[in-house]
């Protein structure tokens, strides 16, 4: 298996992050869900929770 660097893996960690963001902007706390993560990000469940 193919090591990802230091790069990719704070890349998408910033990713993940600003699709956090852009949900709590659009959908509040409580509205603010991981599949709506999911759908903001493109990401499977197991890859937000990874990282």
């Amino acid at each position: 298996m193919p090591r990802v660097s230091q790069q990719q893996l704070d890349a998408r960690r910033q990713e993940i992050l600003a699709g956090a963001r852009a949900c709590f902007a659009r959908y509040g706390y409580e509205g603010a869900t991981v599949r709506r993560l999911e759908e903001e990000t493109g990401l499977s469940r197991g890859a937000i929770f990874h990282h």
